[in-house]
This record gives C-alpha cells, structure tokens and sequence, in this order.
C-alpha cells in the first residue's frame, strides 16, 4: 500500500496523507487535530525549501539575467544563483539568496491553501494565481535592480533595492493573501429568482 502510494502521489504526498489519517484516527479534539496537521505542513514546506533552494534560485537568477540583458546594456554572466552585470554604469555582482527569492512567500501560499477553509477548487485557482503572481513579480523586480545599477549608477542599486525593490515585494506579498483570502470566502448563491406571488382575493 505504502508502494502504491509512492509511486502515485511521491513521497511528500505519502507523508501528508499517513500522518494525517493517523492523527484523525487519535481520539483528540478537533482542534488539536488541525494543530497536528498545520505542523506537519509547515515541516513539510521547511523540508521542500531546503531541497528547492539552490536550484529555484539558480533558475531565478537565470531569469533575472536574461530580462535585464534584454531591457538594459547589462551584460550578464551567471555562476549558479550569482550574477556579474558589466554595464555602462560600472561592474558589480549580484546574488539571489534565498530570502531575495520567491520560494518563501510561494511555500507559504501553498502551505495556507492547504490549511485554509473554503471550497478546495477556489483555493487551488486563487493559490495557483497567487504563485504566478509572486514569481513573476519577484523576477522583474530583480531585473529591475540590475538595470538600476548597470545603467545608472552603481550607488543607487542599494538604496533602490532597500527602498522602492522591498515596497514592490511587500506589495506582491500582501497581494497574493489578499487573493488567497478571497477564495476562503462562500461563493454567491445562485437561486433562480422567483416571480412575485400576488395575493389571492378572498371569496365573496
């Protein structure tokens, strides 16, 4: 069974679905059931980010160093989750660490859609929105330090990335709640109007 499981779901899946029945099975209250089961997302999520993290933020910096080369005179080399922008405003280095990433915020809308009351259809749309949003939002803003710092000054590529870059991520993140928010709310119903019912007259 523990086979079968494996090879349909993976071993994350396998993990979630075990330990969730067996948690259901223990004669606890409801609450501490669902405590039980938000700790072994978040552990999950920890374990997925420690797998995930060199490789998402090798392919993010992947993708910051073509969209800036493209938009800017930047010209970018990479070396795992590190860049080397050579522009006409000088030359500097650039890493993509973990917490520049977008790995955290998408691990935490997914770890919330899971956990999350709701119908479970508007919760995946609203989650898989949400990760879009945050990935593509965090690439541009990346690209966007780097041709700061490439094409106008060196010195404004900190102050840039610690001012308008952060606003820009706080932004995305409160977005991507919002939108996994909504999705937890009840749909409209959608009860066919009735015609109105005239009284009837009393016979004389």
């Amino acid at each position: 069974m523990v086979a079968a499981l494996w090879r349909r779901g993976g071993a994350p899946r396998t993990v979630v679905h075990m330990v969730t029945a067996f948690v259901r099975r223990l004669p606890l209250r409801r609450g501490l059931s669902r405590v039980a089961v938000g700790l072994v997302v978040v552990g999950l999520a920890i374990a997925i980010f420690r797998v995930l993290v060199d490789r998402w933020t090798a392919a993010e910096a992947w993708a910051v160093g073509g969209i800036a080369g493209l938009l800017g005179s930047a010209e970018v080399t990479r070396s795992g989750h590190q860049l080397l922008v050579q522009g006409d405003a000088g030359t500097f280095v650039l890493t993509v660490s973990a917490w520049c990433s977008s790995l955290v915020p998408v691990l935490g809308v997914a770890a919330l859609a899971v956990l999350a009351p709701g119908d479970r259809r508007r919760r995946r749309r609203a989650a898989l929105s949400a990760i879009v949003l945050l990935v593509v939002g965090n690439v541009a803003r990346v690209a966007a330090v780097v041709v700061v710092g490439a094409d106008l000054d060196v010195g404004r590529l900190e102050p840039f990335h610690d001012g308008p870059a952060t606003a820009f991520t706080v932004v995305l993140v409160l977005s991507a709640a919002t939108m996994l928010a909504w999705s937890t709310l009840p749909a409209r119903s959608t009860l066919p109007l009735r015609a109105p019912v005239r009284p009837r007259r009393a016979p004389r």
